[in-house]
């Protein structure tokens, strides 16, 4: 005996407007000690 079932499904959730590309231009500043290699005692940390 075969018998369909029927699912609600979902309604799929409204798309969301894209995000403009350099949101947060110059408000952050990465300095050269960013960059830097980290010490080894915080590399045997990991």
């Amino acid at each position: 005996m075969n018998m369909r079932v029927k699912t609600k499904r979902s309604k799929r959730p409204a798309k969301k407007a894209k995000r403009p590309i350099g949101l947060a231009k110059n408000k952050l500043k990465i300095t050269k000690s960013f960059f830097k290699p980290l010490p080894d005692a915080l590399l045997d940390a990991f």
